[in-house]
């Protein structure tokens, strides 16, 4: 039997707002959309939402050799992080998720690896050299 004052601190916990990382692997193009469109949906405020593209599988997953890679970073309670997930979970489209809580700062760089930028920043870096 749990205790009253012990009830009142899990109640608070379930209120207070914590800050989600949803990451999802997909078969559907649009994933980003869908998934930030659920976030909203459910109460929750989406904070940044990352796209990192088709990306090929090292093994097949539900016999999917290449799926959409999407992170979303949002703040929510606890409820909304269950009704997400929930919706996440039964959505035919998702071939693999995580969904934890994210303490850290959220990063303000893109994390995607876009080799037209990594060359761009090669050549900034070689032009700053020179000068």
């Amino acid at each position: 039997m749990i205790k009253q004052g012990a009830r009142a601190i899990i109640n608070l916990m379930k209120k207070e707002n914590q800050r989600y990382l949803l990451t999802v692997l997909s078969n559907k193009e649009d994933a980003a959309v869908k998934l930030e469109a659920e976030v909203k949906e459910s109460g929750a405020e989406v904070e940044k939402t990352e796209s990192f593209g088709n990306r090929k599988l090292t093994y097949p997953l539900k016999k999917h050799t290449e799926a959409n890679l999407v992170s979303v970073f949002f703040n929510g309670n606890q409820d909304h992080g269950s009704k997400i997930e929930g919706a996440v979970k039964h959505d035919n489209s998702v071939i693999r998720y995580l969904f934890s809580t994210w303490n850290a700062e959220i990063p303000t760089q893109n994390r995607s690896r876009n080799r037209k930028n990594i060359n761009e920043n090669k050549e900034e870096v070689a032009e700053d050299v020179q000068s």
